[in-house]
């Protein structure tokens, strides 16, 4: 699975979210324009339940 969602950048929060609403999630070009807009968001999806979803650990960015 992983070498399907490499280069895909996309907030876990908005990902999640997307699930329940069927709204589309916005995509980010790099790791970087990720990380810059967690930072102004705030939407930070915690560490410790993302790593326990394959899915969710797929997307995964370092962003501290």
């Amino acid at each position: 699975m992983a070498h399907h969602l490499k280069g895909v950048f996309i907030n876990i929060v908005d990902f999640v979210q997307a699930i329940v609403t069927k709204k589309q999630v916005q995509t980010f070009a790099s790791a970087k324009a990720l990380r810059n807009y967690i930072h102004v968001s705030g939407k930070i999806f915690r560490l410790r339940i993302a790593t326990k979803d394959p899915l969710l650990k797929e997307l995964l960015i370092r962003v501290f």
